[in-house]
Order: C-alpha cells, then sequence, then structure tokens
C-alpha cells in the first residue's frame, strides 16, 4: 500500500525531509557561563543529519574578551530529534587592550542535542545542543550550551522506479 508523506508526518518523531535547516543562535561557553554570543547555524541535509556549518559572535561577561567563532562539522540524527554531532571550530580572539595580540583557538567538539518541532509540516523548531571540546588550544572552556530558533527549507529531489516493463519485441521481415 502506498503512504501520503503527509501521514508520515503526523507520527510522532518523524522529522520533514528538507535541504537546510536555518537557525538563529546562541551560545553559552563553560560552567561558570563567561562567555556568550550569538550568532547562525546551517545543516545541510535532511531529518537532523548532514554537513553543520555555523558562526558565533561573542564576548566575555566582562567586554574584556571578543571572539568569533567558525564551526564545520557532521551532524547525525538518532531518534525523534535527538542527534548528535562533531564538529571542528576555529575561533578568533582579541582583547580590548589593542596592544596584546589576538589569539587563536581550535576545539574539537562532540555534542548531543534535541530539536523541538512546531507545526503542522515541522518546519519551525527549537534547538538545544550541548558540547564538549575533547581537543582545545586556548583558554576558552570546554563545556558549551547551544541554543536556537530555526526554520527547515526546501525539499530533496527523489528518484522513482516503477519497474519493469512488459516489453514486446517485433521480429522485422525483408
Amino acid at each position: 500500500m502506498a503512504q501520503n508523506p503527509s501521514d508520515t508526518l503526523k507520527k510522532k518523531g518523524v522529522l520533514p525531509e528538507t535541504l537546510l535547516n536555518l537557525e538563529l543562535q546562541s551560545e553559552i561557553l563553560g560552567t561558570g557561563f563567561d562567555f556568550s554570543g550569538g550568532g547562525i547555524k546551517a545543516m545541510i541535509g535532511s531529518k537532523n543529519t548532514g554537513l553543520l556549518l555555523g558562526f558565533i559572535n561573542g564576548s566575555s561577561t566582562s567586554d574584556y574578551y571578543k571572539y568569533n567563532s567558525f564551526r564545520l562539522g557532521y551532524q547525525y540524527g538518532i531518534v525523534s530529534g535527538f542527534y548528535a554531532n562533531a564538529n571542528f571550530n576555529l575561533a578568533s580572539i582579541k582583547t580590548i587592550n589593542l596592544y596584546e595580540p589576538k589569539y587563536r583557538s581550535i576545539r574539537v567538539n562532540l555534542g548531543i542535542g534535541y530539536t523541538l518541532s512546531f507545526g503542522k509540516k515541522k518546519r519551525l523548531y527549537y534547538n538545544i545542543e550541548t558540547a564538549f571540546a575533547v581537543i582545545k588550544t586556548s583558554f576558552l572552556p570546554r563545556f558549551a550550551i547551544y541554543s536556537g530558533i530555526g526554520f527547515r527549507l526546501g525539499t530533496p529531489a527523489k528518484t522513482t522506479y516503477d519497474g519493469i516493463k512488459e516489453v514486446h519485441t517485433v521480429p522485422v521481415k525483408l
């Protein structure tokens, strides 16, 4: 029996197939919540699985440090909105003191998160994620919390094949 795509979305925990998830995101770094920032996250893929790209601009709560952070990684949807990811994070950190140099920070993060979807087609969502830096090269904390509101865009192309059709050949008479 054929299944209507709108029927599959009614099932609990099923995410829509899309091309891109686009999210306005905020970041809280460290257990002492010393750093925070805002930015954008994109996930190119479908059902919480795909290539992860992100940018965050933030500062310390004392505004002594400012940073720009770029994320590149892969996210994998586990089940019912839960996902895991691994990403490479490159940050540029500078102090308010103009005589101090900029610092470069590299972090390799492992994270887990949850996406709570809204609406009939589940295109709107709220996302919360925790990340732990397994490798880091600066004084930025190991633990981070990301939170954001996003929208799912597009529909992936589908290829269908109906099967083998009956073919009749008629011999040519010469």
